[in-house]
């Protein structure tokens, strides 16, 4: 709650010296990226294997081996649903 205060207070002086940003960027909290975070880069579109690469990857970092591979399972049941649907 500390941080809102605060930030309620900049706003509140920038609006009485006339330097408020109608962006709100300002205000904006500053948060830390995880390390195991990879920037996106929006103008490569990756496929599913290497969506699903990155996956086992970030789940092999948190989970032991007999979580991961339900969760890998898990995942596959999904993909065979999502294979059997009708195109739109």
């Amino acid at each position: 709650m500390a941080n809102a205060d605060k930030i309620a207070s900049q706003v509140k002086t920038d609006i009485i010296a006339g330097y408020f940003d109608f962006t709100l960027e300002k205000y904006q909290p500053k948060v830390k990226q995880p390390d195991n975070v990879i920037p996106i880069n929006k103008h490569i579109v990756p496929n599913l294997k290497d969506i699903w690469e990155q996956y086992k990857l970030s789940k092999r970092a948190n989970l032991e081996a007999s979580k991961l591979d339900k969760a890998i399972a898990h995942v596959l049941v999904a993909a065979r649903l999502l294979m059997d649907c009708p195109d739109m």
